[in-house]
């Protein structure tokens, strides 16, 4: 039972990811390591320094950096740890009015290990293989106040090791002040709260102090720094820098770590954004362990949570406002008021004298009797007898003469149709 036990002792510093040199007397003497883990590729390839950060990976340490996300953020990342330990989270965050909300959920797991447990005698025996598996679900909150932004996290944390399993709440606080001059500071407390008990003791937590520093030096370039202050290992420093070849599209980033653990020190890494998406790289070197590599995936919605909420909003106040709209209907023609014809007074022929001894012949002429000739145009929408007197005439009051020329096919002179064709009596 004993080895079983030493087993799971030394499984709990694997999980850290921090195999720690004995320089330090309290070095791993915190439980659940593995909530020091920094999944964000960005803030791991500038040597840890993330008091700056402002991305959806925040909710895991620094939930202050969330709060001025303006849009609905979705994150996921994946880091290839020590051994075959593998770590993938999987974060969120959706801003309101009322401050920015945040849920993360963070999976580490070791490879399948044989078991082996000893007899009465002490020999070893051969148990059934297991796979040990870290689980922490945070829930993020963080606002802008007028001088400073603040948040906090709820983190719930499940670790188990064979057939031994403890869980337990942890709490992060941070808070943030941004100045105009493109300076940021930084301060998070991360992992309050009270021991969990582990196997037959009672274990604490790896509680830590981060204060933090960013400065943009030029458009594009900016360092960061941070000190971390532990209860369980001796102060850390990380150091970083991140260059943008193109503008808000492509970027260098490199960082150095000063801490006891086994790490090379320094770390380098890159990043893209292309329409919304961020993909980023990190890779930090270990001396006697395989080298690590985390890749994050970071998507960003182009507009602000209200403009995305008030587009359907928008677009039924529009369909509303057209069925309100009254169509305009056109002016009413003055009433025709045909002028009465001066009475016809015929003239009286004069008379023709015939002389009988001069008989005239009269040869019989056919007479053609020029009738009125009609022309014809066609009704365009809109067009009333009104308009179209206008435009054939010039004087819309003759409309009732092309009334009166068509009233075949018209019964009522103010129910036209596009399209029709009518009869335009000459006489212009």
């Amino acid at each position: 039972m004993m080895r079983k036990l030493l087993l799971l002792s030394v499984l709990v510093l694997l999980f850290s990811g921090r195999v720690t040199q004995a320089t330090d007397k309290r070095a791993g003497t915190s439980a659940f390591q593995f909530l020091n883990i920094v999944p964000g590729a960005r803030e791991a390839s500038m040597g840890g320094a993330l008091s700056h950060s402002n991305n959806a990976n925040n909710i895991f340490h620094n939930p202050a950096g969330m709060a001025r996300i303006d849009g609905v953020e979705l994150g996921l990342s994946y880091n290839r740890w020590i051994s075959d330990t593998t770590q993938q989270t999987v974060s969120g965050v959706y801003p309101t009015a009322y401050g920015n909300f945040g849920l993360g959920i963070l999976y580490l797991h070791v490879g399948e290990i044989k078991g082996y447990d000893v007899d009465v005698l002490g020999d070893p025996v051969r148990i059934s293989d297991f796979s040990p598996y870290d689980l922490l679900i945070a829930g993020s909150y963080s606002k802008v106040f007028p001088w400073f932004s603040a948040g906090v996290n709820v983190k719930f944390f499940r670790e188990e090791i064979e057939d031994v399993k403890a869980e337990g709440l942890a709490f992060d606080f941070g808070i943030r002040r941004d100045f105009a001059d493109r300076l940021s500071l930084g301060v998070t407390v991360n992992n309050a709260g009270s021991g969990v008990k582990f196997i037959e003791e009672e274990e604490s937590l790896p509680l830590s102090l981060r204060v933090g520093a960013a400065y943009g030096i030029t458009d594009s370039l900016f360092a960061a720094a941070d000190l971390l202050v532990r209860n369980d290992n001796t102060p850390e420093a990380g150091f970083g820098a991140e260059y943008s070849i193109i503008k808000n599209l492509a970027a260098l980033r490199a960082g150095y770590k000063y801490a006891n653990d086994l790490s090379r020190n320094f770390s380098a890494g890159a990043g893209i954004t292309v329409s919304g998406w961020s993909l980023d790289y990190a890779f930090v070197p270990f001396e006697d362990l395989r080298d690590n590599h985390r890749v994050s995936l970071l998507y960003r919605f182009g507009k602000p949570l209200e403009e995305i909420l008030r587009e359907p909003v928008d677009l039924i106040d529009e369909a509303v406002e057209k069925v309100e709209e009254k169509p305009e209907l056109p002016e009413e023609p003055e009433p025709y008021e045909p002028e009465e014809p001066e009475p016809y007074e015929p003239e009286e022929p004069e008379p023709v004298i015939i002389h009988e001894e001069d008989p005239v012949e009269y040869e019989e002429e056919e007479v053609l009797i020029e009738k009125p000739v009609k022309e014809s145009t066609q009704v365009e929408e809109g067009e009333s007898l009104w308009t179209i007197a206008e435009r054939v005439y010039g004087d819309p009051s003759r409309w009732v003469e092309i009334f009166e020329a068509n009233r075949d096919i018209i019964e009522d002179p103010d129910l036209i149709l596009p399209g029709m064709s009518l009869s335009i009596p000459e006489n212009r």
